[in-house]
């Protein structure tokens, strides 16, 4: 089966033009041109171009959001400390588990769990799903409660999801 070209045309009464950017190499473009196509490329490669860079760009600033939410959050307590709290933050289908002291607070775990990949970034929903039914957490009134006081000691669940 041959592999899909970046400029395909229908001729009809005009020629329609479509334009796949993620399918673009030097390989296929020079395959693909006419002078119709090299007119059309002309136009939309920069169109492309800037995509691309827009991607990127928004790439780089969701890695500087996580990791100015990571580093926001307590350092992790060693392993078998008494008053520790084994937290799993729920992100999509991902589970990411990780240690926090009984007196850290819900503020801690939402900067943690933003800086998990997939977690919004903007307005978030955090429910307690250690058991059932789950408890919603109160993002605006409990975010300076403990884990202890929230119920999340000596171990909790909890997800995040988009508000």
């Amino acid at each position: 089966m041959p592999s899909p070209s970046p400029i395909s045309s229908s001729h009809a009464a005009h020629a329609s033009f479509t334009f796949n950017c993620t399918l673009l190499t030097p390989r296929t473009l020079l395959a693909s041109l006419t002078p119709s196509t090299e007119r059309l490329l002309s136009v939309c490669l920069p169109c492309c171009q800037a995509l691309s860079m827009s991607q990127g760009a928004y790439e780089s600033e969701v890695s500087k959001r996580r990791a100015a939410s990571l580093a926001r959050v307590p350092e992790e307590p060693a392993e078998g400390l008494a008053g520790n709290s084994l937290i799993c933050v729920h992100v999509g289908d991902s589970q990411v588990w990780r240690r926090f002291e009984s007196c850290n607070t819900l503020e801690d775990i939402l900067h943690f769990a933003r800086s998990i990949p997939g977690a919004p970034l903007g307005k978030a929903t955090m429910h307690n799903i250690t058991l059932n039914p789950a408890v919603d957490l109160d993002l605006e009134r409990e975010l300076g409660l403990t884990l202890q006081r929230l119920e999340l000691w000596p171990t909790g669940h909890v997800r995040i999801d988009s508000a």
